[in-house]
């Protein structure tokens, strides 16, 4: 098979190759039929042969049909050995070349094999983890990356496995609870933080709700249920422990019954959310959280001064005007048009400045 290189630069034969820019007739002295002996002085592209001393040129055609062939037989034997070894050459480079080529092409199937299995391995994974996406409310690009598998797609399998996960990923579940605050994924990461924490709960407390220092775990649940906008859980994972004795843990049982009576309170059962947190109250008088919980009843039942009297205990308990801010802004995203209504101007008419900030809302 004739070499690629050979073939495009037409030096496959003699004649061409007398022709080409390479030839080595530069010099040489050949018979012009018109002129007499002239010597090349250069060969073009074209293979136009010009001459020292004459301005013409000796096209390709008229130097292979009159001049080759009045050449001496010593200078035909020689140039058809240079011919012969330049020959070689462009054939050796060109094998060459064509080895890189076919060593280029091999790594370039190979580097499309290997992305091609790395789609679809991908992509495998990303139809394995689409179910478990779909069931924490997560999408499932959330889940996989470039890379493969995020680290909320690590946390999501311990957790459905009933597996514990490490200090940095509560961490981590928890920072991202803070920084989307407020949306649909702050509420499917809180989901999984009270998911964690309700397990801990039963795994160290054997299943024996009452054990004191395992109370906070149930009450870490109860918040993020609670964040995670699924009162009904909170109520429910927090009946067990209301049927118990109390354990000498007052500041976990008030927390407990504390969240508790926000689900009540967030479903508007607002007798039953009062009485979680005068229970709360009872257990940990000290505690500003009940009192704030009872705030905000007192004002959906729009019994505002009351309410006041609770936020103002929690003052000077140690709440702050931040948490209950948040308390108001919780409950006239809970109420209707017409007690919004009223909620803000009554706000507003008790103390302008302090409640400006409602009037963006």
């Amino acid at each position: 098979m004739q070499s690629p290189r050979l073939k495009d630069q037409s030096y496959s034969n003699f004649e061409s190759w007398c022709c080409s820019i390479n030839s080595p007739l530069r010099g040489k002295k050949i018979l012009h039929h018109s002129f007499g002996m002239v010597e090349i002085s250069n060969i073009s592209e074209r293979g136009d042969f010009s001459v020292v001393g004459y301005d013409f040129l000796i096209s390709k055609k008229y130097f292979l049909d009159n001049c080759l062939h009045l050449l001496s037989h010593r200078e035909i034997i020689s140039l058809k050995e240079q011919w012969l070894k330049y020959r070689q050459l462009i054939e050796v480079e060109a094998e060459e070349e064509n080895q890189k080529h076919q060593k280029y092409l091999t790594e370039l199937q190979s580097q499309e094999k290997q992305k091609k299995e790395e789609r679809n391995r991908l992509e495998v994974q990303r139809r394995m983890f689409s179910d478990i996406a779909d069931k924490y409310n997560f999408n499932v690009n959330e889940l996989m990356d470039e890379n493969g598998p995020t680290e909320l797609s690590i946390i999501l399998h311990k957790i459905d496995s009933n597996e514990n996960i490490s200090k940095e990923e509560i961490d981590w579940l928890t920072s991202k609870t803070a920084k989307i605050k407020g949306n649909a994924s702050s509420e499917a990461y809180s989901k999984l933080l009270g998911i964690h924490y309700n397990s801990l709960y039963y795994k160290l407390g054997e299943q024996k709700p009452t054990k004191p220092e395992n109370i906070w775990n149930l009450a870490k649940a109860c918040k993020y249920f609670r964040l995670a906008e699924d009162p009904n859980t909170t109520i429910e994972i927090s009946n067990v422990f209301c049927r118990t004795t109390h354990t000498g843990n007052p500041e976990a049982e008030a927390a407990v019954l504390t969240s508790r009576g926000g689900a009540f309170k967030d479903k508007n059962e607002l007798d039953k959310a009062e009485q979680c947190a005068i229970e709360a109250n009872f257990i940990a008088p000290d505690s500003f959280y009940p009192y704030n919980l009872l705030g905000s009843i007192y004002y959906l039942k729009h019994n505002y001064p009351k309410g006041d009297e609770y936020f103002k205990k929690a003052i000077q308990l140690g709440s702050t005007k931040d948490i209950q801010d948040n308390e108001i802004k919780l409950i006239i995203k809970k109420t209707d048009k017409d007690n919004r209504k009223k909620i803000i101007n009554y706000l507003l008419n008790k103390d302008p400045l302090k409640y400006k900030w409602l009037t963006n809302l």
